[in-house]
């Protein structure tokens, strides 16, 4: 479990958009996990897969008693600022600064997209699922996840070509 908890609290973190709570939901998905140990099975799917289910399953639970939408307006922002810890002193500021307004701008152009497709892609990037895990973590069939990265994917180069054009 611990092998996990870096990661789950980052994901966390970008999906509620405040350290107390994605703390909060770490820890409870890690209590689940630790009490649900012995229904896990790895004829279902990895161990990895679970964990993120259970985390995914308890961000929401989280979003929805702080009626907070877990992925929506705003959101976003939370890619510009990693999780504290995770910070380390980096490139130069010159670098520092194209980078945050690179990140800006990718916020920006992913807050655009549907809500199933928001999730999707902040699974597969700042957790590093694959795409059959993400389905797993999602209850969604493969292809169903494949197709909204895909769209995602779409949407995003259309957002990314007129913002080009418009500069």
């Amino acid at each position: 479990l611990r092998r996990y908890q870096s990661r789950i609290f980052s994901f966390l973190y970008r999906m509620l958009r405040n350290r107390h709570d994605a703390e909060d939901a770490a820890q409870e998905a890690f209590i689940r996990a630790a009490r649900k140990l012995h229904r896990f099975s790895s004829e279902k799917g990895t161990f990895k897969s679970w964990m993120f289910q259970i985390a995914y399953r308890e961000g929401l639970r989280m979003a929805k008693k702080r009626r907070r939408a877990p992925v929506g307006e705003g959101a976003w922002t939370a890619l510009e600022t990693p999780p504290p810890e995770a910070v380390d002193p980096g490139p130069p500021p010159g670098q520092q600064l194209v980078e945050r307004e690179t990140a800006a701008l990718v916020a920006q152009a992913v807050e655009s997209l549907p809500e199933t497709e928001k999730q999707v892609v902040l699974l597969r990037t700042y957790s590093g699922l694959r795409f059959r895990e993400i389905a797993e973590v999602m209850k969604t069939p493969l292809n169903t996840t494949l197709g909204r990265m895909h769209n995602a994917s779409q949407r995003l180069r259309k957002w990314f070509d007129a913002a080009r054009e418009a500069s």
